[in-house]
């Protein structure tokens, strides 16, 4: 390169740099300071903010004093209430970071705050205030005149905090029976009135990034790799997935009304409590789940803390009340994810299967279809990998007692690097055509609870390019009370 070309070239880096400086990252910086110097508490950041004081000052006239206690947002009163994090955070964000829209004055009396209507109260952590004062509305009824203090300019709102400013909060209320983010869990105990208590923790702690999160978005998707473990009554392996999916099962029951503290009902003795440990905090939160309401199957007393809120829970699924050790081991015989999966191979019902995964989609080289077919195979194909992964034993029989093998399918599967994820031999239905026997890559013999024959047969089908586009999902189990057959 010439002298000439390269003094070029450099002063071209030079004037990207100085485009990239000035233009973009000058220009972004300009706009956020701009925005922050808007707002009437340009200091103040939501994670500060340790509570929230709303007070109607002309009538109704009410106070409504919000803090954040054990990681939640409660509402503080006579019986206290859990506020839903993600609302709720957003609520406070909203306060936070609202924003002066124009100045219209400074003579109060003009604009409402000479008698305020509301008064805000932000407190951080550090003890320190940050108010509000809200005087009348604006003439097209948006928003509100606001000032800091007696004195202070005012302006109008560019958004007013509405939800806040409700005499009643209700909707605002957490209406799960867990308060509590699931993927913070750390440790969980399960107490049935019939049963051994179960606990379950995390095989290796998380690691503490040392910052809060500000998003309070509630429901996170856990870290999948995170592994679990069964502490008592016996240390096996816990089944990760089905830990997530007891503590989703639980948030997502339906309320079927808060009660009052006072209601006389029967707790005790209890049908079950859930205590939950979560990350950064010192006190679990605890789900008591008492006596069926009088009348009304499915339906039960309970209550959750802290702070101690008494509810009636609409509960469907009977088996979360009698949780068993055998549902939360971990018993896939493989562990694994299915996008890992680079390679298969299987045989099922004497047809020959072979596919390869590309950047995005399965690529079937047998058996071969028209290409009309091709989109319905990818699909099957990805279907065969989860059902490897899904694949679970129930029990695991003396070979001796299984007799002569009898394959009826196989199915192996490899991941990038060409280590196998996989590989099992499915053998003859189990005994009265109860499940299945498989056979791992090791020559282990187990019996899984239901034969997945019928469903690999139809994957075969759509293998094919003959069949619907997808497997029928299993008909749903009849609905029955606990303890009944």
């Amino acid at each position: 390169m010439s002298r000439g070309n390269l003094i070029a070239l450099l002063l071209l880096v030079g004037l990207g740099a100085f485009f990239y400086l000035h233009d973009i990252k000058g220009h972004k910086e300009k706009t956020e300071r701009e925005t922050l110097e808007k707002r009437f508490f340009p200091k103040l950041e939501k994670k500060e903010v340790a509570s929230v004081k709303v007070e109607r000052l002309s009538a109704p006239a009410f106070t409504h004093e919000f803090s954040k206690q054990n990681g939640v947002w409660v509402l503080q009163g006579t019986q206290p209430m859990v506020m839903r994090t993600a609302t709720f955070g957003q609520s406070v964000k909203a306060l936070v970071e609202v924003q002066k829209a124009d100045e219209v004055g400074d003579k109060a009396a003009d604009f409402g705050l000479d008698k305020p209507t509301f008064k805000l109260t932000l407190k951080d952590k550090s003890g320190k205030e940050n108010s509000l004062l809200l005087g009348a509305k604006t003439p097209d009824d948006s928003t509100y005149y606001a000032q800091t203090a007696p004195g202070q300019p005012i302006s109008t709102l560019a958004n007013s905090p509405n939800d806040l400013l409700e005499t009643v909060v209700d909707s605002l209320r957490e209406q799960s029976p867990l308060v509590f983010e699931p993927s913070t869990a750390n440790k969980i105990i399960l107490e049935p009135a019939k049963g051994q208590p179960i606990e379950l923790a995390l095989a290796k702690p998380r690691e503490d990034s040392g910052t809060e999160d500000d998003s309070d978005d509630g429901m996170e998707i856990q870290d999948l790799s995170e592994e679990w473990k069964i502490v008592r009554p016996n240390p096996l392996q816990a089944d990760s997935a089905k830990v997530r999916d007891l503590l989703f099962n639980w948030r997502s029951v339906k309320l079927g009304r808060f009660m009052k503290a006072d209601e006389k009902v029967a707790f005790d003795p209890l049908t079950l409590k859930l205590t939950v440990y979560v990350d950064r905090q010192s006190q679990p939160f605890v789900l008591e789940v008492g006596q069926m309401v009088p009348g009304k199957p499915g339906l039960y007393y309970a209550r959750r803390t802290p702070p101690s809120e008494p509810m009636v829970l609409e509960i469907q699924n009977f088996s979360m009340l009698e949780p068993k050790v055998e549902s939360l081991e971990q018993r896939h015989l493989y562990v694994f994810e299915p996008e890992d999966a680079a390679r298969l191979e299987a045989s099922v019902d004497g047809l020959k299967i072979e596919a390869t995964k590309g950047e995005e989609n399965w690529d079937v080289s047998a058996p071969k279809v028209a290409k009309d077919k091709q989109e319905g195979q990818k699909t099957a194909a990805s279907d065969l990998v989860w059902e490897l992964k899904n694949l679970e034993w129930a029990s695991k029989p003396d070979p001796k007692s299984v007799g002569e093998w009898k394959e009826r399918a196989s199915l192996e599967v490899w991941d990038k690097e060409k280590k196998s994820l996989g590989k099992v031999s499915l053998g003859q239905p189990g005994p009265n055509k109860t499940g299945a026997y498989v056979r791992d890559a090791a020559g282990t013999i187990y019996l899984t609870e239901k034969d997945p024959y019928q469903r690999w047969v139809d994957i075969k089908v759509r293998l094919e390019g003959k069949g619907p586009a997808t497997t029928p999902t299993p008909a749903p189990q009849p609905f029955v009370l606990p303890g009944k057959p």
